[in-house]
Parts: structure tokens; sequence; C-alpha cells
């Protein structure tokens, strides 16, 4: 049995078929089902959920009614359905996860993409980025810390903030990376229908997210690289001696790259070396629920 699980929140245009081309897969598909025929889904999961509500409800839902198959599972995948990638990068991606004991992490997205984070760009001198963030869009939880943050998935209906939550729990900071090897491409404009969605339902994103900052008690921050893996195989980072070196290859890294959309990489680096909270040293944090972090 693969030890990992990608759970996809998938409508009636949903990528993941592309996702199953080869059999030759060290993960599992379920699906959590929110269009209008979910018999065209197939039969190639080991489990469908239909819940035509916003994902991180739908998935609070899920991990009720599946929780033993779902932590049965080292790794778990919240994937949405507007992700074009393979079969290969994601099995690649699990490894580089296991290799590194990453707690939250999530693959790069590939410069093509619509993207809301200039930090979750692959840079292409990098094997993976340590972070002080990881998007909804795509989570990567170890299991363990995947009943850490469970109890989040309920703190608001759009999830905004949640991703600003979660790295404030993990152990370390070398505990969550956005992986640059494995790089996916986001192919739809951000928000998209869900913002319709979420207008129709009388949900307020911003305030959602100004939500999950009182309550846990901390700014948002820039999201920002703290250290990385390079493609040369050394260890970077902004404390130490590599502090100048690390700097160098992210813009160097960043120089190879297009985006389709207009950022500033140099603000980018630039926000880096602003103080802004650390992943996993949020004193006095606490996990959803109330327990110490």
């Amino acid at each position: 049995m693969p030890r990992n699980l990608v759970i996809v929140r998938a409508g009636d245009r949903s990528a993941h078929p592309e996702w199953l081309r080869d059999p030759h897969r060290n993960w599992d598909l379920a699906i959590s089902y929110y269009g209008a025929d979910p018999e065209q889904l197939g039969h190639e999961f080991v489990f469908k959920h239909v819940m035509p509500v916003s994902k991180f409800t739908a998935v609070a839902a899920l991990l009720s009614e599946y929780r033993d198959t779902v932590y049965s599972y080292e790794r778990i995948v919240l994937a949405d359905d507007d992700i074009q990638t393979d079969t290969a990068t994601l099995n690649r991606f699990f490894e580089i996860t296991e290799e590194y004991g990453l707690e939250l992490s999530q693959p790069a997205l590939h410069e093509d993409s619509f993207f809301s984070h200039a930090v979750t760009l692959r840079n292409p001198l990098f094997k993976l980025r340590f972070s002080n963030f990881v998007e909804i869009m795509l989570p990567c939880f170890a299991r363990d810390f995947l009943r850490t943050v469970e109890g989040s998935f309920g703190e608001n209906r759009s999830g905004w903030g949640l991703d600003f939550l979660w790295p404030r729990l993990v152990s370390a900071r070398d505990r969550i990376a956005i992986v640059d090897e494995t790089p996916v491409l986001h192919d739809r404009p951000v928000g998209g229908p869900m913002h319709g969605y979420f207008a129709a339902q009388g949900i307020d994103p911003l305030a959602d997210l100004n939500g999950v900052l009182a309550k846990y008690a901390f700014r948002q921050g820039p999201a920002v690289a703290t250290g990385g893996i390079g493609t040369d195989g050394a260890e970077y980072g902004l404390d130490g001696p590599s502090r100048d070196a690390f700097i160098a290859r992210l813009l160097a890294g960043y120089a190879q790259v297009r985006p389709r959309q207009e950022v500033s990489f140099d603000q980018l680096v630039r926000d880096s070396l602003r103080p802004a909270p650390e992943p996993g040293r949020g004193a006095g944090a606490a996990a959803p629920g109330g327990s110490p972090a």
C-alpha cells in the first residue's frame, strides 16, 4: 500500500485524471467532490466524498467520515483541482518530503502559473526552500502534523488565514518547505469561481483572514524563504555564514524565470530581510482546539 494520499477537491473540470496516467504511483487518490455528476469520476480512488461546500468545510467533514483511512497514510496532500502535473512529479515530491522529514510542504509553482504569493514560484537553483508559508492551494501534511492542524479547518468557510497559521505550529523551520525540484502548473486565475461562491454565500474572505490573525494573536508578515537546499546539494540560510550566498543564489535563480504575472523578486528578497514571525517559533502559539503547539 502506498504511504501517501492525495485528496483532490474536484469539480467537473478537474485536472486530476492527468495525474493518474502512470499506474506506478507511491500515492493513492481520494476525491472530495463538489460538481454536478459524481458518476463521471471513474473508479480509480480509495474513496469519494460528495459535498458541494467550501474546501475546508468539506475536508473537515471528510476527515470525520474517513478518519481511519486518511490517517493510515504517512503524508496527505489537499489539492485543488486546477493543478497541472503528472504521476512522476507527484512521486518525486513525496520522496523529497520523506527525505527531509517535512511536516508541512508544497510543490513550487511553475512560472507560467497564476499565483498569489511570489515565494511559491519555483527557483531553479534550489531543490527546496525552507519558508514561513505554504499555500492552501496544495498543502502536504505529515500525518502527525495533520492531527495538529485538523481543528483549524473549521475556523472559517473560506480557508483564508490558515496558510499563515499552520507554519507557526511546525516543530522547526527546516520542517516546512516549498519544493522547487517538482514544480506544478496552476492554470486558472487565483480565486476563479470561488469568489462568486463566496459572494453568494455571504462569505468575506478578508474578514476570515483577520479573524484567524486575531484569534491566534499574530501578524501576517511577508511570505518568504528562510533558507534552502541548493541544486548543488549545499544548505543555505539567512542565519550564519551562508547568508550572502543564499541571497545571491535566490536572485540568480529568479533571474532565470519569467513569470506570467509581474513580480519584483528583488522586493521578495528584501522582504526576507525584514523581521517576520518564523515558522515553528511562535512562542505561546496554540494549536487549533487550544492545546500548546
